[in-house]
């Protein structure tokens, strides 16, 4: 009949979301045909409101063999009409024991969960992320080729000592897996006499064969205080070591004191972003839904397929056939969301426009701006670029962005000061002011893109980081600083000094400017013209 246990155990079925089940009422030859009827009652009440209302009840004695007939033929009925677990997924076994086998090293079993492996397959095992390879695999004790969904497996491995992994361990493949010390679930308790989860209590959190310490933290209006039975709530787990998981998971949260069954869930987010991360809705069962919504949480990043496979929890194979639509950008191995991307180009045209109006004088926004502006990798933000230029706003040059026909704007104050600078540069052709002292002529207003402008026009060069020369000028030393050094024969600073008619404090960075020319070369303490 209905025992506590039984109560428990369907309370962990339903969390764990079965929606079938067969029920064996054993030991049916110890008791009459009117008891047996009472109990039968009594279990078709129990299972009122549950999933399994409906359920077969078989009367069954292992002694006689009464009922083991119909009991095979029931559950085969169930398995049939229940769904197929696909094995075109990515592969995934917890681990419930490993030893060492004679001959043939680390072994590990368990019941594979999705996808299935061969003796090709390489594999890891997580938390640790630890790569490991397949020696040989069995099921159901014999040797076969692969291994798949819902079977039975013993994997042989290479790579790992057996005390290296323990009950709980996940053995996957895929690059999407990651250890995490907390996670979002949709967290429900269960109705009934079951004390509240109190602030900060640890509770034991089963997954798989896993099993480890978690705290519940409600999140959203009223996280504060208890979270009591037969509420459902938004939640972050918090762990006190690494746990792996899949967008989907259900697991099951249990007290440890006293032991009992007092609720469960689904996992939301297996490895979210940040603590700080908060997940926006429960578990949707729309595949297409989860993969926008992790999209959008991850935004500009993006994800790779792996990744968004197993936090979605989405099959690889329906992954490809969802993301090929033109919702959707695929830039290198990682995906994107198309809105995001018509976004950003939108803004990156936004950061050409304001740099053009605080800098009407340069010819285009250089890419290291615009990159650190929307902090966007070259990919991408090459990707954004693509969408503007053929929409017609901006265009790539050598070094930046600008607007389409974008040309510098010369007004009347900007004629004037650029008059005035050429004006003092050609009025010292030998020894030019600097940076800092045209400033101070030019009262308040910026030499530096001014004479970028002129630089572009080839009336002026800047020969140190504060020092241009009017090109004319320049071009008068370089002749006679070539016909000075044109013997071949080496020439020492104090020798170009009286040759140039100019001093050391300009002397020294016009030479250097001559050797990253290569006008000249440097031998010891003399310069020669560069071969």
């Amino acid at each position: 009949g209905v025992m506590p246990q039984t109560r428990e155990h369907v309370a962990i079925l339903s969390l764990l979301g079965m929606t079938s089940a067969v029920v064996a009422l054993t030991k049916a030859d110890a008791v009459d045909e009117e008891w047996l009827a009472l109990v039968e009652d009594d279990v078709r009440q129990f299972l009122q409101g549950t999933p399994f209302a409906d359920a077969p009840i078989i009367a069954t004695s292992a002694r006689t063999g009464q009922g083991i007939d119909g009991l095979r033929d029931a559950l085969r009925a169930v398995l049939q009409a229940g769904p197929l677990r696909s094995s075109d997924d990515v592969f995934r076994m917890p681990i419930d024991r490993a030893f060492t086998v004679k001959g043939t090293g680390t072994v590990v079993t368990g019941t594979v969960w999705t996808g299935r492996a061969t003796a090709a397959s390489s594999l890891t095992i997580h938390p640790g992320g630890r790569p490991v390879r397949i020696r040989a695999l069995h099921a159901h004790g014999r040797p076969v080729d692969e291994v798949e969904s819902a079977t039975r497996a013993a994997v042989a491995l290479s790579g790992v000592d057996v005390d290296d992994v323990e009950r709980g361990a996940l053995l996957v493949d895929g690059t999407g897996w990651q250890d995490t010390l907390h996670l979002h679930a949709d967290v429900a308790l269960i109705a009934g006499d079951v004390a509240p989860i109190r602030p900060r209590e640890w509770l034991r959190f089963h997954l798989g064969t896993s099993e480890e310490s978690c705290r519940v933290v409600p999140i959203g209006s009223g996280a504060e205080g208890e979270l009591s039975a037969g509420t459902r709530r938004l939640c972050r787990l918090v762990f006190s070591r690494h746990v792996v998981a899949r967008g989907g998971d259900r697991f099951v949260l249990r007290r440890a004191q006293p032991m009992a069954t007092i609720g469960g869930g689904i996992v939301i987010d297996p490895a979210p972003v940040s603590r700080r991360a908060r997940p926006s809705a429960p578990w949707e069962g729309e595949p297409l839904a989860r993969v926008i919504r992790f999209l959008e949480r991850n935004g500009t990043r993006g994800m790779t397929e792996p990744e968004l496979s197993v936090r979605a929890g989405v099959r690889p194979a329906m992954l490809k056939t969802l993301i090929t639509s033109d919702a959707f950008f695929r830039n290198g191995n990682r995906v994107y969301l198309m809105w995001i991307l018509r976004r950003e180009a939108e803004a990156v045209v936004n950061t050409v426009d304001t740099f053009h109006k605080l800098h009407p004088l340069e010819l285009h926004a250089p890419t290291s701006v615009v990159r650190v502006e929307h902090d966007l990798d070259d990919a991408f933000l090459a990707a954004c670029v693509e969408i503007a230029v053929a929409n017609g706003e901006i265009e790539a040059v050598p070094g930046g962005y600008r607007r389409v026909n974008f040309t510098p704007v010369i007004n009347a104050a900007v004629s004037g000061a650029r008059a005035s600078i050429l004006e003092s540069l050609r009025a010292s052709p030998t020894e030019p002011p600097t940076i800092t002292e045209l400033r101070a002529v030019l009262a308040g207003v910026d030499p530096v893109p001014i004479l970028r402008l002129l630089e572009r026009d080839g009336l002026v060069v800047q020969v140190e980081a504060d020092r241009f020369y009017a090109a004319g000028a320049l071009e008068g030393i370089l002749a006679t600083l070539r016909a000075t050094m044109s013997d071949g024969s080496g020439k020492s600073p104090a020798q170009l000094r009286e040759a140039l008619g100019m001093s050391r404090k300009y002397l020294i960075p016009l030479l250097e400017y001559c050797d990253r020319r290569r006008i000249t070369e440097r031998r010891g303490d003399s310069r020669v013209l560069a071969s």
